[in-house]
């Protein structure tokens, strides 16, 4: 199997992962939210500006929420929740695609459909 490929199955299975996380987290607990809000921005590879406008807040507010010192309403937490998980879902999809449809032989094109995702380019 191709070096790529392995790398492409890797990055699937780190959004599953994440993805069993978030299904399983309680929202309601402050340090929760905040590990998920901060290791969703790591794993999908976008900016404090680029979050914070897909969930229509400021990115100080999006700032605060990741380092902890405030944190949003239960419902709030779900919706952002939600968004986080259709972006990972999204993700996997194009991987799989991308894999799929390259066969391995092209990863290069799936890695630039992928960064094109990932910088709300899409």
């Amino acid at each position: 199997m191709l070096t790529a490929e392995l790398g492409v199955k890797d990055r699937i299975e780190q959004f599953r992962e994440f993805s069993r996380r978030l299904d399983a987290a309680r929202l309601e607990d402050d340090q929760v939210f905040q590990t998920l809000m901060r290791d969703a921005q790591i794993l999908l590879e976008m900016s404090d500006s680029e979050i914070a406008n897909s969930l229509s807040i400021s990115r100080p507010t999006l700032n605060r929420w990741i380092n902890g010192r405030t944190t949003p309403h239960v419902a709030i937490r779900k919706s952002a929740a939600r968004w986080i998980s259709e972006q990972v879902t999204a993700r996997v999809r194009l991987l799989q695609t991308a894999r799929s449809s390259y066969g391995g032989s092209s990863m290069v094109a799936a890695a630039r459909s992928y960064a094109t995702m990932s910088h709300g380019r899409y």
